[in-house]
């Protein structure tokens, strides 16, 4: 999720001071398959780097975070919405069955 806002932010941000501390300008070890437009370090290090970045980061953060929660509450929502039908369904179906037994002992 890190690397993810990381990118979103190095596209957005026109900087090329910050935009230094995103990309990887080469690799330190030999079992490192990364490419060089990798991120290559965790979010602590921008934190330390950048201040401002932080502050965009937070934001993002927070922004994804407020979006997978709207996720989260529609799901929530439309699987409430299934079990009540499925629920209704079964009451329907249930007097269906007592109909059919009802009629039969006649």
């Amino acid at each position: 999720m890190f690397r993810y806002i990381l990118r979103k932010l190095l596209s957005e941000k026109s900087c090329s001071n910050s935009s230094r501390y995103l990309i990887r300008r080469y690799s330190d070890s030999n079992k490192n398959k990364t490419s060089n437009n990798d991120i290559a370090y965790e979010a602590e290090y921008y934190y330390k780097q950048d201040k401002e970045l932080l502050e965009l980061l937070k934001q993002k953060m927070q922004e994804e975070v407020k979006c997978m929660q709207e996720e989260v509450t529609t799901m929530r929502n439309k699987i409430e919405e299934y079990n009540r039908t499925i629920n209704e369904n079964l009451r329907f179906l249930k007097g269906l069955e007592k109909d059919l037994s009802a009629s039969d002992k006649k």
